[in-house]
């Protein structure tokens, strides 16, 4: 079973969730013909590959699975809510935080939540998403402090940067730590050039 586990090749599960095939992953499921929590070489379980691919179908049956574990980790340190976060799959990540709002809180190998990700993307319904399960929208990386206002100005995310202003992101706080210690969001912008998020800021 431990092999069967991984890291090892995609088992059928993997295949099938990864191309879609939602009756095929509810056989699968309902038979329990592979272990629900099995890795890829790179560590995915299967429920990080319906979080990828944003297909909710696929995910609520996933959900279905018992022992079905949402907080293992890639090997970039992510789990499946990471991936819809970044993806912009709003169903996925709605779902995911129906089932555990402690999700929240994970992070990855760079520090960075599903939130992080989210607003350094710009992808403000994964935002307004995560808001209504209660994320802290004044949240920051570890090493540097980076909050998701710097990330969606260092990225020029005008539409974002509006939300997080809107929702209670604070514009004076600073970085704190690495090459730009002390810097606010508008100076973030300021630096890289994003001149169309200053006025927000």
């Amino acid at each position: 079973m431990k092999k069967a586990m991984g890291p090892a090749p995609r088992n059928p599960l993997h295949w099938a969730v990864a191309l879609t095939a939602d009756q095929q992953v509810l056989h699968f499921v309902q038979k329990e013909a592979y272990p629900i929590n099995a890795l890829t070489p790179r560590s995915w379980t299967a429920a990080h590959l319906a979080a990828r691919e944003g297909n909710t179908k696929i995910m609520k049956t996933l959900l279905t699975a018992p022992g079905v574990d949402l907080k293992i980790k890639n090997e970039e340190g992510r789990t499946p809510l990471h991936l819809a976060a970044l993806h912009n799959r709003v169903g996925a990540v709605k779902l995911l935080l129906q089932r555990d709002t402690r999700l929240l809180g994970v992070r990855d190998k760079r520090g960075r939540t599903a939130f992080l990700l989210a607003a350094q993307k710009g992808h403000v319904k994964v935002l307004q998403a995560l808001k209504e399960h209660g994320q802290n929208f004044n949240e920051a990386s570890v090493s540097h402090g980076w909050t998701g206002l710097h990330l969606a100005a260092e990225e020029g995310q005008v539409e974002a940067v509006k939300f997080l202003v809107a929702n209670g992101a604070k514009k004076d706080k600073e970085t704190k730590g690495g090459a730009w210690k002390g810097s606010t969001a508008k100076q973030v912008a300021e630096r890289k050039g994003k001149l169309e998020v200053l006025q927000f800021l």
